[in-house]
C-alpha cells in the first residue's frame, strides 16, 4: 500500500454520527485536534436543527479515546495505509421541559406562614 500524500501531511477520514464517512482530507501533521474540530463544524457537518450549535458540542475520537484539544494529528493511531480515521461525536442539546421556565412552576396552593 502507498500513501499518496506530501511529506508532513496525513490523510484523515471522518466518520460522522450518521455512519457515513467523508474524506480523505490531507492535513499537516502539526495540526491540533481543536483546529480539526473547528474544520469539521464549519465545513463538513450538515446544518440541522438538532445538530451542534457550537464547536464545543463536537468531540473527536480515535481508537475509542476522546482526543484532547492539544493533541496533534501525528499522535493519532493510523492504519497501515497511512490513513487516520477520526470518529465525530456530537453532544445532543439539552431538552427543555414543557411547562415553561422554573419560575412558572410554582405551587398554587402553598401557604405562607406568618412571621412573628
Amino acid at each position: 500500500m502507498f500513501c499518496f500524500c506530501f511529506l508532513g501531511e496525513i490523510q484523515v477520514k471522518f466518520k460522522l454520527p450518521d455512519g457515513s464517512e467523508i474524506g480523505p482530507f490531507f492535513y499537516r501533521s502539526d495540526r491540533t485536534v481543536s483546529q480539526l474540530r473547528s474544520d469539521v463544524f464549519h465545513y463538513h457537518l450538515p446544518k440541522k436543527e438538532d445538530g451542534p450549535k457550537k464547536v464545543k458540542d463536537i468531540e473527536l475520537l480515535n481508537g475509542e479515546q476522546i482526543l484532547s484539544d492539544k493533541t496533534k494529528i501525528n499522535e493519532c493511531d493510523r492504519y497501515p495505509e497511512g490513513i487516520c480515521i477520526i470518529q465525530v461525536s456530537v453532544r445532543s442539546p439539552p431538552k427543555h421541559k414543557q411547562g415553561g421556565s422554573p419560575k412558572n412552576n410554582r405551587c398554587l396552593y402553598c401557604r405562607r406562614t406568618p412571621r412573628k
